[in-house]
């Protein structure tokens, strides 16, 4: 027996789409309904969902019930031979957390592999970059973590012991349980205390980065660095959250019904709470390749801009709005970001005439996604005393890498002069890029 859609006969929240699965969720939650022997419904677990918002390409939210994982309209994507505790969704894998083993299949895929969890007591699963994931294990205190291959150890601590959910945000994990919300390093597992929530239920990220704590009396909001984001004052009854980002909705569990709330009804309103759109560009997916995101470098006066207290993230940057969990200092200026446009729009068009030279480069282990850059120097002084920068295609590379986390962005670089020209990087020059780049072959 499958989840399936239903109207329930009373809502805890107001719910745009829902899925009823015959039992309850967690057991510290709400008892199992009763139900006859041979005809007992699979309890829904958890839910789960993509973390980049690629509009109509961001894989759909997923929700476990019994031994399946399914999109919340009840196709199945996975099916396991023991019940799914939690899930976790990337842009390319699916995964699946039960008892003793932790399944993985790739996005669109119907293979399925199993990874043993060698005696660890997994409480949840979060998703990494490509073939990653990393596990807690909450009786033991431990994060494991996997790049397809045998979990090995991240963290241990007596911080994590209790712990019974997880997320991860760029280079760090947040676990979440009764004694609050913690931090660990993807990098080097340290484990920092963060929130001091108490009795916490789930975690998930909303569209501007912040985290979402799920406690036994409602949501509350934070920063990754540990400070209060504006919070919302209404009362959310869930066991398990996941964030819809392309619906920017909050989808949440409990007892066994998955409902989708309109995330305007929970957050508060302004520029902390909510993201500003003041234009068309926006991740995308084209051929196989992503654009994640845009930086602007502001060059004021004489001085090139300081990293990273001076870098405004996110296309449209507003003084005081938050992306990705950092809050601009500065307001993009209109030159800066009509620059930005212009090469977000170049790139789209670029892309699929470049896959076949993208493709090389792409094997020798860079990773397929891309980051505007935009050198402004229309606010700096003609007596600017640093080297201009050039408009050009390149390659960050995270050095040194770190298991489970983006290895590297192919930049594209723009710069506007001091009287607002733009300058896009030259074909002819990603074109030489990409060829010497796949030649050296790393």
């Amino acid at each position: 027996m499958v989840c399936r859609s239903s109207l329930p006969s009373r809502r805890l929240l107001t719910a745009a789409a829902f899925l009823v699965c015959g039992c309850s969720t967690h057991a510290d939650v709400a008892k199992p309904a009763e139900a006859p022997a041979a005809a007992v419904a699979p309890s829904c677990t958890d839910v789960a969902a993509a973390t980049l918002n690629l509009g109509d390409a961001t894989p759909a939210p997923v929700v476990a019930c019994g031994s399946t994982v399914q999109t919340l309209d009840g196709e199945v994507q996975m099916s396991l031979g023991s019940d799914v505790l939690a899930v976790s969704l990337s842009q390319t894998h699916t995964w699946a957390l039960s008892a003793d083993a932790l399944a993985m299949q790739a996005n669109g895929a119907d293979t399925v592999s199993s990874i043993a969890l060698g005696g660890a007591t997994a409480t949840d699963v979060a998703a990494g970059y490509g073939a990653s994931a990393f596990v807690l294990d909450g009786v033991a205190g431990r994060v494991l973590r996997t790049e397809g291959g045998p979990l090995t150890a991240l963290a241990q601590a007596p911080a994590l012991e209790g712990m019974r959910a997880m997320v991860r945000v760029g280079g760090s994990l947040f676990a979440g349980g009764p004694a609050g919300v913690v931090r660990v390093s993807v990098t080097d597992g340290a484990v920092t205390t963060v929130g001091t929530h108490t009795d916490v239920l789930d975690l998930a990220v909303d569209d501007v980065g912040a985290l979402l704590v799920l406690r036994g009396d409602g949501l509350a909001r934070m920063f990754p660095d540990g400070t209060e984001a504006p919070r919302t004052e209404a009362s959310v009854t869930s066991s398990r959250i996941a964030f819809d980002l392309p619906g920017t909705q909050l989808v949440h569990l409990h007892e066994g019904t998955v409902s989708r709330t309109a995330y305007s009804e929970l957050a508060p309103a302004g520029p902390m709470s909510r993201p500003v759109s003041r234009g068309d560009m926006a991740p995308f997916e084209q051929s196989g390749y992503i654009l994640a995101g845009a930086e602007y470098w502001p060059h004021r006066g004489t001085t090139p801009a300081k990293y990273p207290e001076e870098i405004l993230w996110g296309f449209y940057p507003n003084e005081g709005q938050v992306y990705e969990g950092s809050i601009a200092t500065a307001t993009a200026t209109k030159a800066a970001v009509a620059c930005a446009e212009q090469s977000h729009a170049a790139l789209r068009a670029w892309i699929p005439t470049a896959a076949e030279a993208l493709a090389p480069v792409v094997a020798t282990g860079k990773a397929p996604r891309f980051y505007l850059w935009v050198d402004d120097y229309s606010e700096s002084d003609e007596a600017f005393s640093a080297d201009k920068r050039e408009a050009k295609l390149w390659y960050w590379a995270r050095d040194p890498g770190v298991a489970g986390r983006i290895p590297g962005y192919f930049k594209l670089e723009t710069v506007v002069d001091r009287d607002g020209t733009c300058h896009v990087p030259d074909p002819a020059q990603a074109a030489a890029f990409l060829k010497s780049t796949a030649e050296a072959g790393a």
